[in-house]
């Protein structure tokens, strides 16, 4: 699912039947994940560095 140096980290995890998690994932330059979809969607915190995401139907956001 990653290519390069990737970290990690789980912060918290429900219990089941809940899907919450919480992962801090940090990327070294030059690496990145496939573009790929969550089917319960997914919210993204950008807390340092600059990244491309892509919402449904948009290309290419830049945080």
């Amino acid at each position: 699912m990653f290519t390069g140096d990737v970290w990690f980290d789980v912060i918290a995890k429900g219990e089941a039947p809940s899907q919450l998690r919480v992962n801090m994932v940090r990327f070294a330059p030059g690496a990145h994940t496939a573009w790929h979809s969550h089917a319960n969607g997914q919210t993204l915190h950008v807390t340092e560095g600059r990244g491309l995401v892509q919402a449904r139907k948009r290309r290419g956001a830049s945080t």
